[in-house]
């Protein structure tokens, strides 16, 4: 719960910090004035309902800065998305790609290759993308249906093990959080935990 929250979150603190833009994947953010609104809200520490229209211009005007959006209805498979970072990232430079979710982006997997394969084959070529054009590539995906524990409503926290399709999420990914709600479900305290890192 809350995954692209904390993406969306995630990215405004490393441009705030750090001044690095990003290119964003993310139909499930759609329509994109939606996303910006979100991100507005984000940057400015504010619910939008608390900014005043010059507050809210001024913070459009950054965001559209700092922030890239893909056209989705012409980009929809990994090889669009790497087509628009090849075009755009001479143009537009920009220093993350979020991808939000896996699901959502549409690929043909041949029958005769397994799922954990054909996700193996996709990731080597998110790595290979990120090294390529010096850009950290972030992936939104989804667990597997997680089981109450103790007949509670207590969802179990799932580990880089449980991310729905392979395990090669785990195996592939250089860093893998997971985001969680706490004891409860329906409570305000979400975890941010880290299952595996690479790189200090």
């Amino acid at each position: 719960c809350g995954k692209s929250e904390f993406v969306d979150f995630y990215t405004s603190v490393l441009n705030k910090l750090y001044g690095l833009k990003t290119l964003f994947f993310s139909p499930e953010n759609q329509p994109c004035e939606l996303h910006i609104s979100k991100l507005v809200a984000k940057y400015t520490n504010k619910p939008l309902a608390e900014l005043t229209q010059a507050e809210i211009d001024v913070a459009i005007d950054y965001i559209c800065k700092n922030f890239y959006f893909c056209n989705y209805d012409k980009v929809k498979s990994f090889n669009d998305i790497e087509n628009v970072v090849e075009t755009t990232i001479s143009t537009l430079p920009f220093d993350i790609l979020v991808i939000d979710s896996f699901n959502k982006v549409e690929y043909d997997k041949p029958a005769h290759i397994t799922d954990t394969d054909f996700i193996g084959k996709i990731l080597n070529k998110l790595c290979e993308m990120a090294i390529k054009y010096n850009i950290m590539v972030i992936l939104v995906a989804h667990p597997r249906k997680m089981e109450w524990r103790n007949g509670e409503k207590v969802a179990q926290c799932p580990t880089a093990y449980d991310i729905n399709g392979s395990a090669n999420f785990y195996n592939k990914s250089d860093f893998v959080l997971a985001v969680h709600r706490g004891r409860d479900y329906y409570n305000e305290i979400v975890t941010i935990r880290v299952d595996k890192f690479k790189f200090n």
